[in-house]
């Protein structure tokens, strides 16, 4: 009777994982030498619209995910305002857009450009002033 022979692969060695800090380093590299800024994060408290804007209780957004910003860019660039209102207010879109109602009508000012300051002032709260260009190029002018 023979024995079979058993053979053993031989393993390669696991692949050393990236950690997420590092994984995408050569590409933000590339961006900031053509001249984009850093981008980094200011803050992760909310942004705040409060009594004085006329928003009792206050509403607190949270910091958008880059796939959020993603969609209200596309949203603005596009002029689809109630799209990119719904992405930053979420469950209370109506009573900004009350507010926002009430505005026009006691002032009448374009209620479009009170809601692209408020744009303005979530993006620069998360991300720095300047933020806006980078974060939504051209829907801002």
């Amino acid at each position: 009777m023979t024995t079979k022979k058993t053979t053993t692969a031989t393993r390669k060695a696991p692949a050393k994982k990236t950690t997420t800090a590092t994984r995408f380093d050569k590409f933000r590299q590339r961006a900031i030498e053509a001249g984009m800024g850093a981008g980094s994060i200011v803050t992760n408290d909310p942004f705040v619209l409060g009594e004085a804007e006329g928003f009792n209780p206050p509403i607190e957004l949270q910091r958008p995910s880059f796939s959020t910003r993603v969609a209200i860019q596309d949203a603005l660039s596009k002029q689809d305002f109630v799209r990119a209102m719904v992405l930053i207010f979420g469950n209370d879109v109506n009573r900004v857009i009350e507010v926002l109602d009430d505005y026009e009508k006691e002032t009448g000012e374009s209620s479009t450009v009170i809601f692209t300051g408020i744009v303005i002032a979530y993006t620069v709260h998360f991300f720095g002033e300047g933020s806006q260009n980078a974060t939504f190029p051209g829907a801002l002018g």
